[in-house]
């Protein structure tokens, strides 16, 4: 009898060692998800479906953004939330940090230095990892998706993660229609016009200038 319930607890415990932990979220959030040519924005990098104050917490990613050359393209990368801070910092020891950009695609790589309890203790549930600054060169449907090439947990075993991409529709700057260009222009030698009148001296009728007013001493 007791071997057949030491078999059983086995068979438990391995069941449960074998089931997968509940994946983390890695989303792109654009600030906007229409834009125009020449214009820049930014996308953050959020993780989320952590365990706040509790493992599993995030230690490390190792991740790569890609897009769309022909419409996007990089300018900057920041670690960090914006109001939070950087949660893969909480010590003030800093974090070894690295951004990689190449044709179409930039790498972002952090790896904390905090000690695991303060990880899982201070970390919140979802926060930025990291926020992008994009310019938007060409018309078109610029899609944005995220590889993850590694994601560790506070003791550096590997986290499983679920990917949310996005998309950013680029549009032509807009010019102004042939119709109120007219406007404008006829607006504007209009007033020009009106303000050389203005300079003048009166002219009289018979196309001499008015005589002066007479002046009593």
């Amino acid at each position: 009898m007791r071997c057949a319930v030491a078999g059983w607890l086995a068979a438990s415990l391995l069941t449960v060692a074998a089931t997968p932990a509940e994946a983390v979220t890695i989303v792109l959030t654009p600030s906007a998800f229409s834009e125009v040519v020449g214009s820049s924005f930014e996308v953050q990098i959020v993780a989320s479906d952590l365990a706040a104050g509790m493992a599993p917490s995030l230690s490390t990613f190792d991740l790569d953004i890609s897009f769309d050359s022909s419409i996007l393209a990089f300018e900057n990368a920041t670690f960090g939330d914006p109001i939070l801070g950087d949660l893969l910092d909480l010590s003030g020891f800093g974090s070894v940090t690295a951004v990689t950009p190449g044709a179409g695609t930039v790498n972002l790589f952090a790896l904390s230095l905090d000690l695991p309890e303060e990880l899982n203790t201070l970390q919140p549930a979802s926060f930025t990892l990291a926020t992008l600054e994009l310019r938007a060169i060409g018309v078109g449907l610029g899609q944005l998706d995220v590889s993850v090439l590694e994601l560790g947990d506070a003791l550096g075993d590997p986290l499983a993660a679920t990917v949310l991409a996005a998309s950013v529709d680029v549009g032509a700057a807009s010019i102004p229609e042939p119709a109120s260009l007219w406007l404008a222009l006829a607006g504007a030698a209009a007033l020009h016009s009106r303000r050389r009148r203005h300079g003048r001296h009166d002219i009289s009728s018979n196309g001499k200038a008015d005589p002066p007013s007479a002046i009593t001493i």
